[in-house]
């Protein structure tokens, strides 16, 4: 799968054991293969020899997944944001988010009462 058939011989590489003393050296040789070919190259090869990979996501991908909905939230000064809505929650509109202070005394009543 990955093309260097001279790691095969390699006695730092010939056993698991050896693997893992030499993990350091063996993950820079991967990762030297990899960084020398596309995301696609490599999934192709690992679903061809029928290998096991997964998809790291970074937070682009999470930002950016279909399943993820967002809302818009109104701040009450003209402008507003995006922001995801809940997975447990169905809300379809936001209210306004209030201004500074402007619920203020409510709240501190409720601290004193």
């Amino acid at each position: 799968m990955i093309q260097r058939p001279d790691l095969i011989a390699d006695p730092r590489f010939a056993d698991n054991p050896s693997r893992v003393i030499n993990r350091e050296a063996l993950t820079a040789e991967i990762a030297r293969i990899f960084a020398a070919q596309t995301r696609a190259e490599m999934v192709s090869r690992l679903e061809g020899h029928q290998l096991a990979w997964a998809q790291g996501s970074s937070v682009s991908d999470f930002v950016n997944h279909q399943a993820l909905t967002r809302l818009e939230v109104d701040l009450g000064n003209g402008q507003s944001c995006s922001m995801p809505t809940s997975p447990m929650l169905r809300v379809e509109k936001a209210g306004r988010v209030p201004g500074l202070d402007e619920q203020g005394e409510a709240i501190r009543r409720d601290f004193v009462a």
